[in-house]
């Protein structure tokens, strides 16, 4: 039961050592706060419109939220927006 104990303190130990995943932050280069936050509630809107409903397009529901992710990057980047790594 010690082991058990030992080796699980040793793995929460690691994973809360482990490093964060990367931040990804939307750049323009000449548009600032208040039109990049506009920028991505529009692109949200529509990209709430355009993707399938998960349970009958797809068989789980992680391909249907890559594929939202895909649709909200690229009408981001058709409004000119850039993600640059933090």
């Amino acid at each position: 039961m010690r082991r058990l104990a030992l080796w699980t303190g040793c793995v929460l130990l690691l994973v809360a050592c482990a490093p964060a995943q990367p931040r990804w932050v939307w750049t323009h280069p000449r548009l600032g706060d208040a039109e990049r936050e506009a920028a991505m509630a529009e692109c949200r809107r529509l990209t709430h419109h355009e993707a399938p409903i998960p349970f009958f397009a797809y068989p789980s529901g992680s391909e249907f939220y890559e594929e939202r992710e895909g649709l909200f990057n690229d009408c981001m980047e058709q409004r000119g927006w850039k993600a640059k790594r933090r």
